[in-house]
């Protein structure tokens, strides 16, 4: 059991270039911003229970998984934004971003993930990832950068996370 602690505490970060999709819709998703050249970090997280069905627990158990994420993704956009990159925080229960005007379009964290990770989804009310380790129990966040890997990285490390060891970005 104490494996399966450690995985639940411990989060997947990495870093990646745009999905096509965010390159194309960009302006719609952040409307504000005048920059295309943007990384995104993904913050996977593993839920205590598959995300497939829902009920107070498993709502309660994702609220928990978007706080804890909160508590990362706000001490690493102060970090970037007040250096001047443009940093912004997806919500992960809309898709809009947290720290610009929202576009018409919001933000899928589950398609980003899967598209970046090659990873696959189950459709349903809610999109889920399927990870490879963590099945469906898996919550998946998303923050966008324009700066570039190794600030993001600095960022990472300011607010006591890690990149994931494995993972180098590249365009």
């Amino acid at each position: 059991m104490s494996d399966n602690i450690t995985e639940v505490r411990s989060p997947n970060i990495s870093i990646h270039p745009p999905t096509a999709f965010v390159a194309a819709n960009l302006r719609r998703i952040l409307p504000d911003w005048n920059s295309d050249d943007v990384w995104i970090v993904i913050f996977l997280q593993r839920s205590q229970f598959p995300l497939t069905t829902t009920n107070d627990i498993i709502e309660q158990d994702k609220n928990r998984l978007c706080d804890r994420f909160l508590e990362f993704a706000q001490p690493v956009a102060q970090q970037l934004n007040s250096q001047g990159w443009m940093t912004d925080i997806i919500y992960p229960p809309s898709g809009y971003p947290l720290l610009s005007k929202p576009g018409e379009i919001h933000h899928s964290d589950a398609l980003t993930v899967a598209t970046s990770l090659n990873l696959s989804l189950q459709k349903g009310p809610c999109t889920i990832v399927i990870h490879p380790q963590w099945g469906t129990a898996v919550y998946p966040s998303v923050l966008i950068s324009s700066a570039p890997p190794d600030e993001i990285n600095k960022a990472i490390d300011f607010a006591g996370y890690r990149v994931a060891p494995t993972h180098k970005p590249h365009r």
